[in-house]
């Protein structure tokens, strides 16, 4: 028998309807499933040009990039500027822990009260 007879053969055969029963069982769930799940709101809005949306947004991103990386630096504040400020905190915490263990120490000597030779120059950098 080659494949011209078994055509014809089954040609001749009449066609068995599927039962409505299993029809529903095997296609039932594609079709709630169709109905059931609308697209998401954003897939709806970007769907008619999605290339286009993804285009524009690698835009954006570049141009937050390049605006980040052009930022000026911001200037670091000078450690000689702060000097003379962790240094009057110094000499209070020292004073305090003085008074506190009943010892009495001599303060030194503040930046006024000394003569103008001594006085240091402090430079703030902006």
């Amino acid at each position: 028998m080659n494949f011209d007879e078994f055509e014809a053969k089954l040609r001749q055969q009449p066609r068995r309807e599927i039962p409505a029963k299993w029809r529903e069982e095997i296609l039932g769930p594609l079709r709630r499933d169709e109905t059931d799940k609308p697209a998401p709101w954003w897939r709806q809005w970007l769907w008619p040009h999605p290339a286009a949306w993804g285009a524009l947004a690698a835009v954006w991103v570049a141009i937050f990039a390049l605006a980040y990386a052009g930022r000026p630096e911001q200037p670091i504040a000078s450690a000689r500027s702060s000097a003379p400020d962790m240094l009057q905190a110094f000499e209070e915490r020292t004073r305090l822990m003085a008074e506190l263990s009943g010892e009495v120490v001599e303060s030194l000597p503040s930046p006024a009260d000394r003569p103008r030779s001594a006085r240091r120059v402090s430079q703030v950098v902006v």
